[in-house]
């Protein structure tokens, strides 16, 4: 109370007591309105008008300070509205660079993999396949994207002799190759796919 007393020269809300330079002019004015009201005589009727006027053109001046106020505060509150407009858009345009950039990360992540598994099959090349299991394992890890065995499909490999390691070894590049051009790249709409390969 005595902090807005004094700093904003303001009344306590709820005392009558005197608590600014204002509130003894207020208490002066009031006990002299009482005074001229109940007065008969002109004089004191003309006095307490004057009264009464000066503390209207005392609350238009307040009227007129608020409104002031009142202006500089909506011209704010638009210039913080453009401002918060600025800023979402800048949002936007950094979620869209974040998101941009993930999907950057993740290709080049993909990338990445998929040479180091093509290096890994390379590294592990010191000869020949001989055996057709040999002959999917390298070809799986070439073209990791393109062709995938099951652990099932890696087993009946066991059971195929030497003699068909390099018509496997062909059969596998074709379908890592050609098949998956055919397949995923070239317009082959009604086209027999078995049978062209």
């Amino acid at each position: 109370m005595i902090v807005r007393g004094v700093a904003r020269r303001a009344n306590a809300t709820g005392y009558l007591d005197v608590t600014s330079i204002e509130d003894i002019e207020t208490r002066r004015r009031e006990i002299r309105l009482r005074e001229f009201k109940h007065a008969a005589d002109d004089r004191s009727k003309i006095e307490w008008i004057e009264l009464l006027e000066q503390d209207n053109q005392g609350l238009q001046a307040k009227v007129r300070e608020v409104s002031d106020q009142f202006q500089a505060s909506v011209g704010r509150a638009e210039d913080l509205e453009d401002q918060n407009i600025d800023l979402s858009k800048e949002i936007s345009r950094l979620n869209y660079l974040v998101q941009d950039l993930s999907q950057k990360h993740a290709a080049a992540a993909d990338a990445a993999r998929l040479a180091s598994s093509r290096i890994d099959a390379l590294n592990r090349l010191e000869h020949l396949p001989t055996t057709v299991r040999e002959v999917a394992e390298t070809i799986q890890g070439l073209f990791p994207e393109r062709i995938l065995f099951t652990p099932q499909g890696l087993a009946s490999t066991s059971d195929r002799t030497e003699a068909v390691v390099e018509l496997a070894w062909e059969c596998l590049w074709a379908m890592a190759t050609t098949l998956h051009s055919m397949f995923f790249v070239e317009d082959t709409q009604g086209v027999d796919l078995e049978r062209k390969f």
